[in-house]
């Protein structure tokens, strides 16, 4: 019985990783996505002038 609760709370813990994961992927999105890839278009654009 014990050996059950174990893996029933490694489960959880498992999953409550995921969410969390999952939700700091969703924050990351959620935020104005322009401010935040800026910086690497500028570098495309002076990195294709150059070719």
């Amino acid at each position: 019985m014990n050996d059950f609760i174990n893996e029933l709370q490694l489960k959880i813990e498992r999953l409550e990783n995921e969410i969390n994961f999952k939700n700091g992927l969703i924050s990351i999105l959620s935020h104005d996505s322009k401010e935040f890839l800026e910086p690497f278009c500028g570098l495309q654009k002076s990195w294709s002038e150059r070719l």
